[in-house]
């Protein structure tokens, strides 16, 4: 039997292990610098038990009021054949389509809006997994993004050999320019994997005439748009419709759409995504999932089959829209300006203005840093989803009323408030911590 080779620089010289270390090294450097302080932060203040984390959706608090009830029952009534599926290998020539048609049903339910079951493709992984099986799959040379997006989702198309070109949004919408996106298609025609298309910070809802508009501009160059729409269900305004793009043909016909079971479900656990798009589109990506050995495990989709009937959209709708007014609210009532976005479940907060007018940090990282010291909140500093949010930080209706309540109360004992001042020393302070990090 031979032995493994030893960690020498001859030999990682030899392997290649240097250039691929500089190769994510550049790819960090690019794009998660922001990402890598903010998870040391975390690592050395953001772990105690009396930390409210209302930064992501890691937990969103749904599933326990909404579905888990209804769904043990069930659970316990299918064990045997839940049991079962460990000792089923995963099919690569697809004979059980139970969980495309649970999510056809679901989204015909929901929406009212029908999708074929050649339509739809399971992401093993959720829309993350989704990010891989499409990019790979496609052999032009670009990413077209929005310049604010999480930067983890640029650092994974660039892992995955692409090179990311940001589409700028016009900050008073939060809308793509499409104007630029216009000459960057021109650019790079012929050489275009996707458009990859996701509005962090809308201000209103989003029109029809913008959806169409971008619909022919994918038309015009014939270029595939990917419409990843997370949270597709819960809006806060009687004109909203978050899953509008899906009722345009013109956009159905160039674009395919991401739906994940994170944000609105609550099960994230789970890992599954869907895929919604044309016929030969979806067909190919099934292809390349068999042909890369991309399976889906038959317990995780056994659950996911059983769990989407049961979900109540309307129950998980009216709670997030609690959550958002009971936020929002409470953040009014310490003198912050809020804006209410038109649909999601994340919401942006300008950090006060002595903080937006630090000139040695980032003003949403300081800011960040001061709540998590004093108030122990945890928030996400919204440079983090591009450059120019660097005056906003994220908060996620991921906790119940409650908790939300309480994170109000504390930033209110901490002094955290609207007008506050810049605390004398701070950046200095923070400079300090991030340097021993």
């Amino acid at each position: 039997m031979s032995h493994l080779l030893t960690n020498t620089p001859h030999v990682r010289k030899a392997t290649a292990s240097d250039k691929m270390t500089a190769v994510l090294d550049a790819i960090e450097s690019d794009f998660l610098t922001g990402n890598i302080k903010e998870r040391k932060l975390i690592e050395r203040l953001g772990r105690g038990k009396e930390v409210i984390d209302i930064s992501s959706a890691t937990s969103m608090n749904l599933f326990h009021d909404t579905t888990e009830r209804k769904l043990g029952a069930v659970v316990k009534k299918e064990l045997a054949h839940l049991l079962e599926k460990f000792h089923s290998y995963p099919y690569l020539i697809q004979r059980d389509f139970g969980l495309e048609k649970a999510f056809s049903a679901f989204l015909k339910r929901w929406t009212g809006i029908s999708i074929r079951l050649d339509e739809v493709a399971v992401s093993p992984s959720g829309v993350y997994g989704s990010y891989k099986t499409i990019l790979l799959s496609r052999q032009g040379k670009y990413v077209l993004a929005p310049e604010l997006i999480h930067q983890i989702n640029k650092a994974c198309f660039a892992s995955l050999g692409k090179k990311v070109i940001e589409i700028p949004a016009i900050l008073e919408t939060g809308l793509l320019n499409l104007e630029t996106l216009d000459r960057q298609l021109k650019r790079h025609a012929g050489d275009i994997s996707c458009v990859y298309i996701y509005h962090t910070k809308p201000v209103k809802q989003i029109p029809h005439s913008y959806y169409l508009k971008l619909a022919r501009l994918l038309q015009k160059y014939d270029v595939l748009g990917v419409i990843d729409i997370d949270s597709w269900y819960t809006s806060y305004g009687l004109d909203s419709k978050p899953w509008l793009p899906l009722t345009i043909p013109l956009l159905r016909k160039h674009c395919l759409f991401l739906f994940t079971m994170t944000k609105e479900i609550g099960a994230p656990g789970l890992r599954i995504g869907f895929i919604v798009g044309q016929e030969n589109i979806v067909g190919g990506l099934k292809r390349f999932q068999r042909l890369s050995l991309e399976m889906s495990s038959p317990v995780t989709r056994f659950l996911a089959e059983l769990t989407l009937p049961r979900i109540d959209m309307d129950m998980a709708r009216k709670t997030l829209q609690k959550r958002m007014k009971t936020l929002t609210d409470g953040l009014s009532s310490l003198g912050f300006k809020v804006q209410v976005p038109p649909s999601g479940v994340n919401f942006f907060l300008h950090v006060p203005e002595s903080f937006a007018a630090s000139k040695r940090v980032l003003p949403d990282h300081i800011f960040t840093y001061h709540v998590l010291k004093n108030a122990h909140v945890l928030l996400r500093p919204g440079s983090n989803h591009g450059h120019r949010l660097n005056h906003w930080v994220r908060f996620v209706l991921g906790q119940p009323e409650k908790n939300i309540r309480e994170v109000i109360k504390r930033f209110r004992k901490a002094g955290i408030c609207g007008d506050m001042p810049l605390p004398q020393g701070l950046e200095k302070e923070y400079e300090k911590v991030i340097s021993s990090l």
